[in-house]
């Protein structure tokens, strides 16, 4: 025997005024334009910025990490540590190493450009990069790293590492990858 309420439900679904999350049905309704819409909002997922509300979830807070001691870290826990970076003194070699967490392949655009400004910024005679993610030889000649550098040093040297054993399976995006830079007095 049939409750009332299954067949509430089932004729609610039959007018897809009910959803059933697991199952799919009721997802898009029958109104023209609408359906199409509905299927393209529930096909992308909207990517949420990380501000402070995201630190509240339900009225509970969710924490990133613990401490040593095994309780949680608040966001009032969380600190910067390590010294400053200060203008570089006579007789100083600096060598920053930084993971750059992958590089853009036009050379105009901002990722490349904020790369090119650190390495001016930290007056660094030697800058270590890790994940750069390029693949070098398939970047264009427009793009390339001199081309991203120009007039920034009076001289710089740079060598880039990637994986060269898999030419035809590799686009211009390639996990990993290193680099160095070696600018002004450094480059000899």
């Amino acid at each position: 025997m049939i409750s009332p309420l299954e067949t509430a439900v089932r004729q609610w679904r039959e007018l897809g005024l009910l959803r059933n999350r697991h199952s799919g049905e009721g997802e898009t309704r029958e109104t023209g334009s609408t359906t199409e819409k509905m299927e393209k909002t529930q096909k992308k997922k909207k990517r949420r910025k990380k501000t402070d509300r995201n630190w509240e979830h339900s009225g509970t807070k969710r924490f990133q990490q613990t401490t040593l001691t095994g309780g949680n870290q608040a966001k009032e826990d969380v600190e910067t540590y390590g010294d400053t970076l200060q203008p570089k003194e006579d007789n100083t070699f600096r060598v920053v190493s930084q993971n750059i967490q992958t590089i853009s392949g036009e050379a105009r655009s901002e990722r490349s450009r904020k790369v090119v400004n650190t390495i001016v910024d930290t007056e660094a005679d030697a800058f270590l990069m890790n994940e750069v993610n390029l693949y070098w030889p398939r970047v264009e000649k427009q793009n390339k790293w001199f081309e991203r550098v120009i007039g920034r040093f009076r001289a710089h040297r740079a060598l880039f590492g990637c994986n060269i054993t898999e030419h035809d399976k590799t686009g211009l995006q390639q996990f990993g990858g290193v680099g160095l830079i070696a600018t002004d007095e450094a480059v000899n």
